[in-house]
């Protein structure tokens, strides 16, 4: 400059960084529930959620009941949830769809479980005619 500073020259640098991409989805899978295809004599359902992702981690499952809006529910500090579903007030085909989400975004295949709802217990009667 004008007066008479001078500029370092340029030094060059590299860093190297290692980044692992997480290009794989998840697997989600029911640990517990209906049987599929089961008549359930109840109006309320457990239905158990897991996730397994060995690379980045789940950070959510999401459902649909009946092809309803989806329901997403966070899997922090976990790696499955329960829900209750219900209550079913009546005789019903139920469907839910589930798939997890893991943390890099990735979605897995959705999986299934459908049962029917049969709220009508058996009845029996007893006659002690002759």
């Amino acid at each position: 400059d004008a007066e008479g500073h001078t500029t370092p020259p340029c030094t060059e640098a590299r860093v190297s960084v290692s980044v692992a991409v997480d290009a794989l989805p998840p697997r989600a899978l029911f640990t517990c529930g209906p049987r599929p295809a089961a008549a359930v004599k109840t109006s309320w359902v457990d239905v158990c959620i897991a996730c397994v992702d060995e690379a980045s981690g789940c950070a959510a499952v999401v459902y649909t009941l009946n092809g309803g809006s989806p329901v997403s529910l966070s899997l922090a500090n976990s790696s499955a949830v329960r829900i209750t579903l219900g209550p079913f007030v009546h005789e019903q085909a139920v469907a839910l769809v589930a798939w997890a989400v893991d943390n890099a975004g990735n979605a897995a295949v959705p999986i299934a479980l459908s049962w029917s709802t049969d709220l009508h217990f058996p009845v029996s009667s007893w006659s002690n005619e002759p």
